[in-house]
């Protein structure tokens, strides 16, 4: 089943949906801002109505939507959901010419968290905004991969997603940023920063770029560490518990 969402007559409308195996498509009018958030766990937060499912289910959510030009989109995911959760989400975007979209992911709880990005930009002037945040803690298996292509010249994507491990959590961030060869004075940023705070805590990063064209601004980085142990100790003699000790740094 689908659920098609044509914004032409609002200059701002917001969408919050839950979703278990159905597609929510958002086509932006010309000149219009879509706000869109995604609560799995809240059934009553919608444009359709659906049934909440018991915890420890699998949730299959796909949102594919078109930032038409002129157009702005947000699309919040936040996967608050319980802990025996497993949710997969596949999202696909197309930014088209002077749009601006910011699709951001925080994952916070679930057994199995997979996020699946891609996103075209195939018009020119057109900014795409790729923040996240994952927490994976005791059990916890949140991956994050995305796929950005700059079809076109004069666009920019920044994209920075943090990853916190805890306990025997695991994180995994991929993301290829591609600037095909007519997408010259593309302008693009990816950053993965990540902290373990235990030692059974895992976490991979990978970010790519693939540049065909020559005239381009683009950068990747990644930094994966542990908290400071001598200003942990600080604290704690001072008389802050490891755990605040932790949250504070």
């Amino acid at each position: 089943m689908e659920y098609i969402n044509n914004i032409y007559d609002y200059k701002t409308t917001e969408i919050r949906a839950y979703s278990g195996l159905k597609t929510h498509r958002a086509i932006i009018g010309q000149g219009l801002t879509l706000k869109a958030t995604q609560y799995p766990d809240k059934p009553w937060l919608t444009t359709a109505q659906f049934e909440k499912t018991e915890p420890g289910v699998n949730h299959s959510v796909k949102i594919d939507a078109i930032a038409e030009p002129h157009s702005t989109l947000e699309l919040h995911i936040f996967t608050g959901t319980n802990s025996e959760d497993s949710i997969n989400y596949d999202i696909n975007v197309t930014a088209e010419q002077d749009s601006d979209v910011t699709l951001s992911v925080v994952s916070v709880t679930g057994k199995n968290v997979d996020v699946n990005i891609t996103v075209n930009i195939t018009g020119a002037n057109a900014n795409v905004k790729l923040p996240g945040l994952l927490l994976p803690t005791k059990d916890e298996n949140f991956t994050y991969h995305s796929t950005v292509i700059h079809q076109v010249g004069g666009s920019s994507t920044t994209q920075k997603v943090r990853t916190i491990a805890d306990a025997n959590g695991y994180g995994d961030f991929f993301g290829i940023i591609k600037v095909q060869p007519n997408a010259q004075k593309s302008v693009t940023e990816q950053v993965n920063n990540n902290i373990l705070l235990s030692e059974d805590a895992r976490i991979e990063s990978k970010p790519q770029l693939e540049i065909y064209a020559d005239d381009v601004k683009c950068s990747h980085g990644s930094t994966t560490g542990m908290l400071d142990q001598d200003a942990i100790f600080y604290m704690r003699s001072r008389g802050i518990s490891e755990k605040t000790a932790q949250n504070l740094l």
